[in-house]
């Protein structure tokens, strides 16, 4: 997609991002979450090479997923096809989760 998922960055919604940095930088550019784009490089030269269903878990300083069903990136119906999105808390040490439609800060 030339899209940022407008869930994850309301502020950008309707701007072509891919679109824009093709434009300048004339390379090919893909636009996703960085769990999407771990599994499509898993799928393209890692470890899930000719694999068609799997599910790439990243582990950073939040937990993410990034799913492949019939050989291409699941989205589900939102856009973000992980149910759950956590950041992880150093005050308190602890995982904080929110479901994937909220935004972690919301304007009103």
């Amino acid at each position: 997609p030339d899209y940022m998922n407008d869930v994850v960055v309301p502020s950008w919604k309707g701007v072509a991002v891919g679109h824009l940095l093709r434009k300048r930088f004339r390379i090919p550019v893909l636009v996703d979450n960085d769990a999407n784009l771990g599994a499509l490089a898993e799928r393209w030269w890692g470890a899930a090479r000719g694999v068609d269903h799997f599910a790439y878990i990243k582990l950073a300083t939040g937990v993410g997923a990034g799913f492949f069903v019939n050989g291409n990136v699941y989205r589900g119906a939102s856009g973000i096809a992980a149910g759950r999105r956590s950041t992880w808390c150093r005050a308190s040490r602890t995982w904080r989760t929110s479901p994937s439609s909220w935004p972690s800060t919301r304007r009103n």
